[in-house]
């Protein structure tokens, strides 16, 4: 059986909101940093938690729009989108790279109260002289079979690297 795995196809979305979030969370921490210099105490624990607060939210919002999917098998990959497809065979593929960032629901570290999107991936590769380069969103179930390509490719020799900044081991 060859091992397949389909992963949904992101493109990037920077609202408005998310980034009022973030922007006033920065705002707010310099001004419970800079009243600790002033020495006025009494608002830096109030500014100091409303900025905290406030990143905390702007890196909750969903930060992608699914777009497509992605199909990976131990012969090609095929791009979806709502007007086209696109299948790209492994034999024309040069520079073939996974920059893995994140799985959705890991945690950022081990005493982090924030959790990934998992929207982070990217993979990268020139195919027929032309640079390819898709983000997609990598889940739990999905990332063990991408594990089970990448050995079935280390196995075949095929070329290829894995920047894997997940929890997971990924790597080759």
């Amino acid at each position: 059986m060859n091992p397949q795995v389909i992963l949904p196809l992101i493109s990037r979305r920077r609202s408005v909101k998310i980034k009022l979030f973030l922007f006033g969370g920065l705002i707010l921490l310099s001004v419970a940093l800079f009243s600790s210099f002033l020495g006025v105490n009494q608002f830096k624990l109030i500014f100091l938690i409303a900025g905290l607060l406030s990143l905390w939210v702007g890196g909750m919002f969903k930060d992608h729009n699914i777009i497509g999917k992605i199909k990976i098998t131990t012969n090609e990959i095929a791009v979806e989108k709502p007007d086209s497809v696109e299948l790209f065979n492994l034999q024309g593929i040069q520079s073939l790279k996974f920059q893995l960032l994140g799985i959705k629901g890991e945690f950022y570290s081990m005493n982090s109260i924030s959790i990934k999107q998992g929207s982070d991936n990217l993979v990268m590769f020139n195919y027929h002289g032309e640079k390819k380069e898709f983000l997609f969103l990598l889940e739990e179930p999905q990332a063990v079979s991408l594990k089970a390509i990448f050995e079935v490719w280390k196995q075949s020799n095929i070329e290829f690297w894995v920047d894997n900044q997940t929890r997971k081991h990924l790597n080759r």
